[in-house]
């Protein structure tokens, strides 16, 4: 289990009172970082290493978590071995678990193991894409799925459900007063400029699946052409 903590929301609070109040959870912190010269799109966080994965345990149960009334998003920190770079920082409550060798799945098993990581409120077979899409009522059950995938059978694979456009930016769930602001600005500037619907999740994936579609067939036709090349050689050479 993973013994670093992700704290966003801390622009108000001094780096001396977040270590004071993250201390007294368990055991002492072993490292400490504070990014506060954030873009304006963001929020000031920190990293927070403790000595062990029991502290981050603690943290977690007794959410929400706030400092003189400035309210603190808190998540664990997955290690860059377990996913994505933008699977380790986004909080994602659902996720999707594919059979990467088209083995069937033993759906009871594997309800059964992940049934062992929170309260499900969502259970569903895709067959034409061949996965399970899960939800819980908590982000932190999905990262714990994370952390202990190794426990999972080899032929399957595990992904958050994250739509295509928050792959492009990382959004910070604090709450400070710098990023009110910069809200407020962005909101302004939003209503002046119409904006185009983005592609749902099941319509990104069809999307991907006829462009694959798409490369193929033409990879099908130039192979046809290249061969149709070569006969008009050979017949040159009769």
């Amino acid at each position: 289990m993973s013994n670093e903590l992700f704290v966003d929301g801390i622009c108000e609070i001094d780096d001396k009172t977040i270590e004071s109040y993250f201390s007294r959870f368990g055991s002492r912190i072993t490292h400490y970082e504070s990014h506060r010269h954030r873009p304006t799109n963001s929020c000031c966080f920190a990293l927070i290493s403790f000595e062990t994965h029991h502290t981050v345990n603690a943290i977690l149960r007794q959410r929400p978590h706030s400092i003189n009334l400035n309210p603190l998003f808190v998540k664990r920190l997955l290690s860059p071995d377990t996913c994505s770079f933008i699977e380790r920082l986004l909080p994602v409550s659902s996720l999707f678990v594919y059979n990467k060798i088209h083995k069937e799945f033993d759906e009871q098993k594997l309800r059964n193991y992940f049934n062992t990581f929170g309260r499900i409120l969502k259970y569903e077979r895709d067959n034409n894409r061949d996965r399970l899409f899960i939800e819980y009522d908590d982000y932190d059950s999905v990262d714990r799925i994370f952390l202990n995938k190794d426990h999972l059978p080899h032929n399957i694979d595990i992904h958050k459900n994250i739509l295509p456009r928050a792959q492009n930016t990382i959004e910070y769930h604090g709450k400070c007063r710098r990023k009110q602001q910069d809200i407020k600005i962005d909101e302004k500037k939003k209503k002046r400029h119409h904006k185009k619907p983005s592609h749902t999740d099941e319509q990104y994936q069809d999307l991907l699946q006829k462009t694959i579609g798409d490369l193929i067939n033409c990879k099908a036709q130039l192979r046809n052409k290249e061969n149709d090349f070569v006969l008009l050689q050979m017949g040159n050479e009769l």
